[in-house]
């Protein structure tokens, strides 16, 4: 106990921890808080041995946390948080707390149901200039709550959580997460599977931890224009979202940004078109800038769900009125994200495509092996309907700056194999003087692409 009790009180602090976190109260109890976006709040409450806890739930309004034991009706919290400090009363008696374990935030951060009365809360905090896992795996039965404290790290090449025992020495958690977000593996040893029971609220904050935000002139220009950052530890990634005055519909634009891109330059170039036709621009990071690689179409396609469930729980979003914007390598993906969400969750009306086809040798980049996507999809393999129900819009220019015309080849290829395949093309725009950029540096074309997006989406 004493290592986790070093852990927590080594921790720096982020501005944006809010109320969910790691509190120590000036009795010397322990507080864990968590919330999701509609309001439903959780706390835990360990004595200052750690060796007893106590497990709270209410709900949150604003910075202000009303809860009531699950173990004991007559007891009741009122928590209300202001930067570091913490305090209100328990059963009418009053308590004061300060934070010391940062709560970072990611994709996997709440709480999950593994079996009868058994729950895991899973809790992204900083760790000196990265990130660690709190993992706490609770029991509630008839003889009261007993737990399971564990410290460890997410790997997100592997997808697994290392963690060890805190409260049983040589104990271990390992954990793995499917793409719906479910963890299973071992705890202690032992078999375990559970469900999503409530996702933590995601922080959202002006730049990314990556630093791209630093780097890059599309965030310069969007300095005070409304735009949010989400990390996403667990992914290397993030995502940022520009939201405009008014929401028509609860549009949502998913742009995809090209080679060496981030979502700052797709946002900034799709602002204005977003103020005047009502939509908000959510732009995802897919590319590792450290060691130069992109994420797969299968990562894409999750990275994108974490976000735009992000907007539903947060915002209320219902997600019905969806597009995908893919620029140049964002293009290229965009045919096995589209696939992807034909077989999962339907959520986008319309794909915009622009300068990132399908290559007849399959490669998306010279030296790179044949696409697996495109061999599967143009050899029949994903089936004769495999592109049904998806609606294109596509852009293309014979003088690109670095494909030429062989990039409308590439374009009209796509075109050709998404008909094939049972989808609808709404239009090809094959530019016999345009550009790599010309759909978003002609007006014509872009406000085109924007009003397809609109009819699709009545």
């Amino acid at each position: 106990m004493r290592k986790l009790l070093s852990l927590l009180l080594c921790l720096p602090l982020l501005a944006w921890a809010g109320i969910d976190g790691v509190w120590k109260s000036t009795a010397g109890e322990y507080w864990v808080l968590l919330h999701e976006g509609g309001g439903t709040a959780y706390a835990l409450q360990f004595d200052a041995t750690l060796a007893r806890s106590t497990l709270w739930s209410g709900s949150l309004s604003g910075s202000s946390a009303q809860l009531v034991s699950t173990t004991g009706a007559t007891a009741s919290l009122t928590a209300n948080s202001a930067g570091t400090s913490l305090a209100g009363t328990v059963s009418g008696q009053t308590f004061s707390a300060s934070s010391v374990a940062a709560h970072f935030g990611g994709g996997y951060d709440g709480v999950y149901a593994a079996g009868s009365g058994r729950y895991l809360i899973y809790l992204t905090v900083v760790e000196g200039s990265g990130t660690a896992v709190l993992l706490l795996d609770l029991t509630v039965g008839t003889s009261g709550l007993t737990h399971q404290v564990y410290w460890g790290h997410y790997n997100p090449g592997t997808r697994k959580l290392a963690a060890a025992s805190l409260s049983s020495a040589g104990a271990t958690a390992e954990l793995s997460f499917d793409d719906a977000g479910s963890p299973s593996g071992k705890l202690r040893g032992v078999s375990i599977a559970a469900t999503p029971l409530l996702y933590q609220a995601l922080p959202e904050t002006d730049k990314d931890y990556l630093s791209y935000s630093a780097a890059s002139p599309g965030y310069a220009l969007l300095a005070g224009k409304n735009v949010k950052v989400v990390n996403l530890p667990e992914e290397e990634s993030f995502f940022a979202f520009y939201t405009p005055a008014t929401v028509q519909k609860n549009r949502i634009m998913v742009v995809v940004h090209g080679t060496d891109g981030t979502p700052y330059e797709e946002i900034k170039d799709e602002r204005e078109y977003a103020d005047q036709y009502g939509y908000i621009v959510l732009g995802i990071q897919w590319l590792n800038k450290t060691t130069g690689t992109y994420a797969s179409g299968t990562s894409v396609y999750r990275i994108i769900g974490k976000a735009l469930d992000h907007l539903k729980r947060q915002y209320g979003n219902d997600l019905a009125r969806v597009a995908y914007v893919g620029f140049s390598r964002g293009s290229a993906v965009s045919y096995e994200t589209t696939w992807r969400d034909l077989q999962d969750r339907k959520l986008f009306d319309l794909t915009i495509s622009h300068s990132g086809g399908i290559p007849l040798t399959l490669q998306v980049a010279q030296g790179e092996s044949p696409d697996v996507f495109f061999g599967d999809l143009v050899n029949g393999r994903l089936g004769t309907t495999a592109m049904s129900g998806s609606k294109f819009f596509f852009y293309c220019g014979e003088k690109d700056e670095q494909w030429g015309a062989e990039m409308c080849q590439q374009i009209n290829y796509a075109n050709t194999q998404i008909l094939k395949y049972g989808g609808t093309v709404v239009r090809l725009i094959d530019d016999p003087n345009g550009k790599h950029a010309g759909y978003r540096t002609n007006a014509e074309y872009h406000t085109a692409g924007v009003q397809a997006f609109i009819d699709a989406t009545p």
